[in-house]
């Protein structure tokens, strides 16, 4: 027997009216805040003008705190009076041509010793070794003493001495060496920068100064007194001593009332 058919389903009602004797809104404030940490937002150029996001919007204004902090700068090169030949040379490059490298520097003694202490009068001898990496048409060595200063060293002195007039190849090494007189010094520090450059001193191929962290020479007087400086410079002088300067009657000079 069929199954009989279910009639199909009202649709509910909807209320044109209701009457309510109440009616009640609760609100709440919410605050909804998230603390953030160290958050690196950029780095400057070192232009002025620079402007940068924060990445966050609708920050509260009081809890901001913007520090600015300077790159630390590398620390030095060690010094090493066995080979000087990797140290610092994106420094030297910048400054120079690179085609030829010191390969050592020192300061010596008389027997041959490191020695960067001196007695005044004590031979002060500056050592260098160096490496032909291109081929170049000559080449001579640069020597300056300067005196350390707060704001900018003083030069004491310069020498430049030719190494060789003549192409030098690829490959080549050699040798070169200063001897000052330590009597011309008076006690005093002194910094050394050393370059190598071609014959004509137009063109630099490598330069060591505290690129490198080349210690400082210091030079002792035994006796000096209250004399200040960093040379002893010879002069000439003359002078006339003391003397009676006699009455001349209607002389007005000081000396005649003295």
């Amino acid at each position: 027997m069929p199954e009989a058919k279910k009639p199909p389903a009202r649709a509910a009602a909807r209320p044109t009216s209701l009457k309510l004797a109440w009616a009640g809104l609760n609100c709440v404030a919410i605050e909804q805040r998230r603390t953030l940490g160290r958050q690196t937002i950029g780095q400057g150029s070192g232009a002025s003008g620079l402007e940068l996001s924060l990445g966050a919007e609708s920050v509260e204004a009081a809890t901001l705190v913007v520090e600015v902090e300077e790159e630390e700068p590398p620390p030095p090169p060690v010094y090493n009076e066995e080979s000087i030949a990797e140290l610092n040379l994106e420094n030297r490059a910048a400054r120079t041509s690179g085609d030829v490298r010191f390969r050592r520097l020192v300061c010596c003694g008389a027997d041959g010793r490191t020695q960067w202490s001196f007695v005044r009068g004590q031979p002060i001898r500056i050592a260098a070794e160096y490496e032909v990496l291109q081929d170049v048409s000559g080449l001579a060595m640069v020597l300056r003493l300067l005196a350390p200063n707060d704001t900018a060293d003083l030069i004491v002195t310069d020498f430049i001495r030719e190494i060789t007039s003549a192409p030098v190849s690829k490959g080549m090494r050699g040798s070169a060496t200063f001897v000052i007189d330590s009597s011309l010094f008076r006690s005093t520090t002194l910094s050394i920068y050393a370059s190598l450059v071609d014959a004509d001193n137009a063109v630099g191929f490598d330069v060591v100064d505290q690129n490198v962290s080349l210690p400082q020479i210091t030079i002792r007087a035994e006796r000096e007194g209250y004399l200040a400086g960093a040379v002893s410079i010879d002069c000439t002088f003359s002078a006339t001593p003391p003397h009676v300067v006699p009455v001349v009657p209607g002389d007005a000079s000081p000396a005649s009332h003295a």
